[in-house]
């Protein structure tokens, strides 16, 4: 099932898809066929016409479907219509419309074991939560708490969901306007915690916050609904559901649709791609007050690869608003880039504590003026952070006076806590709290870290009286994959250091350019430029050529490489959404290259030394250039270039009656025929049909040994 445009009639008045990028582009190839949701929800209703054909009782885990608790339930209802609703000319729709999806229920079951059924499914989707206060029982790593239960079981489902790759749970991050941070679930680097905006794209005024918080995405009004009496109104769909418990089943839904694409990603990829795909949204990255819903502002973090400089991170948005679009073509590319899926098995942890011999007295404020309390905790050991958890213990008369910040060795800061009411403790109380942090992805963990708290109120004394981080990530690699995205003619636009691309550590390096819709003109030489629709975007560094590998998007591309290994990827033609093909141009520099077409009709040119060409999809032209290549058509009628000097090539995939050899004449000595072409130079190997122009001038059609019609497979051309 795969559509231009949905015919559903509400679809127009589901404004949450003008929100989140080009989803009619992503339906022309993935629907959510075969991804199985898990909703951990009220019981939705499965009769529902928007429902019932993806609905599977097998996958309703626990009791049994109908024997517990209410008949149905409008709150399910609404959540799981926003992931999946059919594509059946009738309502609205879902995101990821083929997909299916089973029931269990944390909320109607309530206790820890029910989230074991998360296991069992690709995705699931947590509409629900506990209010963000801080309480003991919510704490991470209190082995004794309940939050520290559930979170083991989510564990188990990312350790173990999906033959290991892991189930992906994703989680509404509250509609108590509070730090999102004082709730086990937000802080689980297990979950996904997305907050919420209107539609005008900024925060929901209810929406929580905090540095836990991954993304945001709009709160889904229009969706289905419990039929009869057990529904939300009288008819059968509501157009005011909201809160982050719509839209946590937005993110679940594009989440359906990177697997659908995708389906070899590691739970840790999801949450990476996510975070590098998601678009800019609320007030702008250099607004110097927050807007009235907003708790902060736009911060840049340290590190260089995302769209030619750091990563941006705001405590209401996490990374951006969710993007469709760009989180899907992302998906498609992402194993291509890395040395494969980001799993429990081969994720990295490192702690390190701060060394106090006694406890440190927090300062009080000055003549009214608050003081700092700095502690430094000297990391040793490098990796790429993921998800950082902070625990801290500290008295203190009064939590609620302190403002707690976590500041990295490069100076990005990260708010935990500002002046969070912790009710009213007798003096002296003892606190214990890890917070997880996901708001310093990509940083390096090695160096000096510093807690930074501030006392607001000079009457109530405390002391900090331990602190421990701990970093979850990747090991440390001079192998970078630096991401672009379409916000990066807006950033460079505030930060003009974005428009040259560098990368001086080594490594094989990436640009990946695979969420870019527009064409796309790369050079990788020193000092190349990359231009989009036909403006400048960036240039890469002036010095010796350091990027080995690109990854384009949809665009009709054209690609040259360098004296470097290059791997270009064209990915599709734009032109794909109305029935064409794309006309990638992908050129080899001096090194050894592989280059990809994708499934346009593209042009892939060789260089001088010995390359691998894959046409893939589509009609291709191949040229492999010098050197002894290795060529592939691939499902197209392809047309396959050799002149003077080509080495010792060969095609794997050639077929007779569909592919074409296009032979020089300085090549065949004049010759025109095919017939006499055969005779002079071809002879039928034990590998296949082998054409012997001279020294270094052989060409190998593998498995072939005739030409069923000689005078269209080869075709002879004049350079002159």
């Amino acid at each position: 099932m795969f559509m231009l445009r949905p015919n559903d009639p509400l679809y127009p008045e589901q404004w949450h898809f003008t929100l989140i990028g080009d989803i009619e582009a992503i339906w022309q190839d993935y629907d959510g066929a075969g991804v199985l949701v898990g909703l951990n929800d009220s019981r939705p209703d499965r009769f529902h016409p928007e429902l019932d054909g993806n609905f599977d009782l097998t996958l309703s885990l626990g009791p049994a479907y109908d024997s517990h608790g209410p008949l149905m339930d409008a709150h399910g209802t609404a959540v799981v219509g926003i992931i999946l609703a059919e594509a059946n000319d009738q309502g609205g729709i879902g995101l990821a419309p083929s997909a299916r999806f089973g029931w269990f229920s944390f909320v109607y079951q309530g206790n820890a074991d029910s989230l074991a059924e998360s296991v069992a499914y690709d995705v699931i989707n947590n509409s629900w939560g506990f209010t963000p206060d801080f309480d003991r029982h919510k704490d991470l790593s209190d082995p004794e708490s309940e939050g520290w239960a559930l979170n083991e079981h989510l564990r188990t489902a990312a350790d173990m969901g999906r033959g290991g790759l892991g189930s992906i749970s994703v989680h509404a991050a509250g509609n108590d306007a509070l730090n999102a941070i004082g709730e086990w679930f937000s802080g689980s680097r297990y979950t996904i915690s997305v907050a919420a905006t209107e539609r005008d794209g900024f925060a929901a005024l209810y929406s929580s916050h905090g540095s836990s918080v991954l993304l945001t995405a709009p709160a889904a009004a229009l969706t289905t609904d419990a039929l009869g009496e057990n529904g939300y109104v009288p008819e059968d769909y509501v157009r005011d559901f909201g809160g982050t418990s719509a839209a946590a089943p937005v993110v679940t839904g594009v989440i359906a649709l990177m697997l659908d694409a995708a389906p070899g990603l590691g739970w840790r990829d999801v949450k990476t791609i996510l975070a590098l795909s998601a678009g800019q949204t609320g007030s702008a990255p250099d607004a110097t007050a927050p807007a009235q819903t907003e708790d902060g502002l736009w911060q840049s973090l340290g590190h260089h690869n995302w769209n030619g400089g750091g990563q941006l991170y705001h405590v209401n948005y996490g990374y951006g608003m969710v993007d469709v679009y760009a989180a899907v073509r992302m998906a498609e590319a992402w194993l291509t880039m890395t040395k494969g899926p980001a799993t429990s098995a081969n994720e990295t942890v490192i702690s390190a504590s701060a060394a106090l011999d006694d406890p440190v007295p927090i300062a009080p404020p000055i003549r009214g003026t608050p003081q700092v309390t700095r502690i430094t905790i000297e990391v040793t050991e490098e990796i790429q952070i993921e998800t950082a958890y902070l625990s801290l213990q500290w008295t203190h008369d009064a939590a609620r006076d302190l403002t707690i910040r976590l500041v990295s060795p490069d100076g990005s800061s990260v708010m935990l806590l500002n002046r969070e009411d912790f009710g009213r403790p007798a003096p002296g109380t003892e606190y214990s709290w890890t917070f997880g942090i996901e708001a310093l992805r990509n940083l390096s963990s090695e160096g000096s870290w510093t807690l930074e708290v501030i006392d607001h109120l000079r009457r109530d004394p405390g002391t900090i009286d331990g602190v421990e981080l701990t970093f979850h990530g990747s090991p440390a690699s001079p192998d970078t994959i630096h991401s672009f995205t379409d916000d990066f003619l807006f950033l460079a636009g505030l930060e003009d250091g974005r428009r040259l691309v560098t990368d001086t550590d080594g490594g094989i390096d990436w640009l990946n350019l695979a969420a870019i819709a527009g064409d796309i003109t790369a050079d990788l030489r020193s000092a190349g430029q990359v231009a989009v629709a036909g403006v400048d975007w960036f240039q890469l560094a002036r010095g010796p050529a350091s990027f080995e590998n690109l990854y384009a998007g949809d665009g009709d591309d054209r690609l040259s490489g360098n004296r470097l290994d290059n791997h270009l990827i064209g990915g599709r033609g734009q032109d794909r959404v109305i029935g064409h093909v794309g006309a990638d141009r992908l050129e080899g520099g001096e090194g050894r290259d592989l280059l990809r077409g994708g499934s346009g009709n593209d042009l892939l040119l060789g260089g001088a030394h010995h390359d691998r060409l894959r046409g893939e999809g589509g009609s291709d032209s191949i040229d492999g250039g010098r050197g002894n290549d290795v060529l592939t058509g691939g499902s197209g009628a392809d047309h396959f270039l050799f002149d003077r000097a080509f080495g010792s090539d060969q095609i794997t995939d050639f077929q007779t009656g569909q592919d074409q050899l296009h032979f020089s004449l300085a090549l065949t000595g004049g010759l025109t025929v095919a017939r006499d072409i055969l005779a002079r130079f071809a002879q039928v190997t034990d590998t296949g049909l082998l054409f012997d122009f001279g020294p270094r001038q052989q060409l190998l059609l593998g498995g072939v040994t005739a030409l069923d019609d000689p005078a269209a497979d080869i075709r002879t051309y004049d350079l002159a």
